[in-house]
């Protein structure tokens, strides 16, 4: 029984519990859309790595309407951001094609 615990734990442990992957969110919140950087009063923080993200991101200029696809905007967004070094919500990845899980 014990060696089950080895084998299962990190795997519990590798993963996100605010993340939902069938429905694209981080804490109930869209991981699409439009995005507006903030200093203060962010919807999530998010801290941008090279390997193992939570989410690989793909800048739009118009119709984010897909899991990964974010367009930064200044006003009227679907969600705020505040990039972290540490303490994050979500780690991403920004990449040129495929976004997503």
């Amino acid at each position: 029984m014990k060696w089950i615990l080895l084998f299962v734990m990190p795997l519990v442990m590798a993963t996100n519990p605010k993340i939902d992957k069938e429905k694209c969110t981080c804490n109930e919140l869209p991981l699409y859309g439009r995005v507006q950087v903030v200093e203060t009063g962010a919807d999530l923080d998010v801290r941008i790595v090279e390997a193992s993200p939570d989410l690989e991101v793909v800048i739009v200029n118009s119709s984010p309407l897909h899991c990964g696809q974010w367009q930064f905007v200044e006003t009227n967004p679907d969600i705020r951001i505040r990039f972290v070094k540490t303490s994050q919500d979500l780690d991403v990845r920004f990449v040129k094609s495929s976004p997503g899980f």
